[in-house]
């Protein structure tokens, strides 16, 4: 039986994928500052830190704004958030570096660091928690404890304007310039990529992202466009070959892989780009819930909601399958663990799992192929006592007997579903 009682708990809400594709924040009806937010970045416990206006913290509808005047924030302006192993936020603003860890504050810049300059572009970690910081005066390294400066007159790095900077397995460093191309660094070897000797056709990188099968996805300037490299051969995107520059010439401004390996485009004035590896599929203001054409940058949290900052629309959130939610509700608790039946079941291409949980727990929800080999990981994490609703979407899954497998403490159940397609 259910104990009568009351309570504010966080339950996941599915909303239907007709009503609530898409979700846009803008400060008439949010906490956001702006209409122009720059990035999001999203932590280890679902927490959205939005570049706007300063810092902002989103967390189950409730805003949080760090800014010069409330916090240490050095500057309000700010091109990326990195978040480490430990959760700690490092924030590249136009005045250094913050480092927050929701206690306190590290600052670093051109005074107290070998930083040479407070104008940070992007800041990468690699496996062994390095720091690669990009500025326009250089590439740094820092340890936490020492720095390493590299620039034009001591390494191979093509121009001291680094735009951004991405990392490889094994800690091999992709770094992007404005006006030098593109530069690989392994093992105290450089190797630069420029439109007169490899298959770029440009030389202003803006983004650069690794995909699961480690092939570079390369966002230029507008002349430029669009890039993939395996490591031997480039391929260039354009409106020949995808929904790109149909309309002329745009900056790739930023690029995200889903768990699927799917890439999400986002373009200066061309709006985002979906590309499935086999089709393309173009998003705007005309044809969808985007707000706005310009897109700064695209995040992708676990319940593979895309967080896309735009110029002058404010941050929207799309779902395919619908907008996954964290909303405080009033309800019952729970006296037992339970997992349900999904719900509907023959399913295509998605349908929702619920479950309730007595109490705080940590909590694994898989699926499963009817060969036992996992699929899919839909939680994993500390939940608090209550009924949680969370959908699967298995479009890009065969037809087929699939097994979900419910973990928490002295408890563990698995439920029969049928994709049929």
């Amino acid at each position: 039986m259910f104990k009568l009682l009351l309570i504010l708990f966080f339950s996941f809400i599915f909303l239907t994928a007709q009503a609530q594709q898409w979700v846009v924040y803008d400060p008439s009806n949010s906490g956001l500052p702006s209409y122009g937010p720059l990035c999001v970045a999203i932590d280890s416990n679902d927490v959205k830190w939005i570049a706007s206006g300063g810092l902002n913290r989103l967390y189950s509808n409730n805003w949080i704004n760090y800014n010069v005047t409330n916090s240490p924030l050095p500057n309000n302006r700010i091109h990326c958030i990195a978040i480490d192993g430990s959760n700690n936020k490092w924030i590249a603003t136009e005045g250094g570096i913050a480092v927050y860890n929701e206690t306190s504050w590290t600052l670093y810049n051109s005074s107290n660091s070998p930083l040479p300059s407070n104008l940070i572009f992007d800041i990468a970690i690699d496996q062994n928690n390095n720091k690669w910081i990009a500025t326009h005066l250089g590439l740094l390294k820092f340890d936490g404890t020492n720095w390493t400066i590299y620039n034009t007159s001591n390494s191979g790095l093509s121009n001291n304007f680094v735009r951004s900077v991405a990392i490889e397995k094994d800690s091999i460093v992709w770094i992007g310039t404005s006006g030098g191309g593109m530069c690989r660094f392994i093992n105290g070897n450089w190797t630069v990529f420029t439109d007169t000797n490899s298959g770029l056709n440009a030389n202003q990188i803006y983004t650069i992202v690794i995909d699961k099968n480690n092939k570079k996805w390369i966002g230029s300037e507008n002349s430029g466009g669009l890039y993939s490299y395996n490591d031997t051969t480039f391929t260039k995107y354009d409106s020949s070959n995808s929904t790109l520059f149909e309309n002329g010439n745009t900056d790739i401004n930023s690029i995200r892989v889903d768990r699927l390996n799917k890439k999400y485009i986002g373009t200066k004035y061309d709006g985002l780009h979906y590309f499935n590896n086999q089709s393309w599929t173009k998003y705007n203001d005309l044809n969808s819930g985007l707000p706005s054409n310009f897109i700064n940058s695209i995040s992708i949290d676990k319940y593979y909601n895309k967080w896309i900052a735009t110029d002058a629309g404010g941050l929207a959130v799309y779902n395919e399958t619908g907008v996954v939610s964290i909303k405080n509700s009033l309800s019952v608790i729970p006296d037992k663990f339970s997992l349900n039946q999904n719900y509907p079941n023959p399913f295509n291409p998605s349908t929702t799992i619920s479950f309730q949980i007595p109490k705080n727990n940590f909590v694994n929800l898989k699926v499963f192929n009817i060969n036992g080999r996992e699929v899919s990981q839909l939680i994993n994490e500390n939940l608090n006592a209550g009924e949680y609703k969370i959908n699967f979407d298995g479009s890009e899954f065969p037809s087929g007997v699939y097994y979900y497998k419910l973990t928490g403490e002295n408890f563990s159940e698995v439920k029969k579903m049928v994709l049929v397609k």
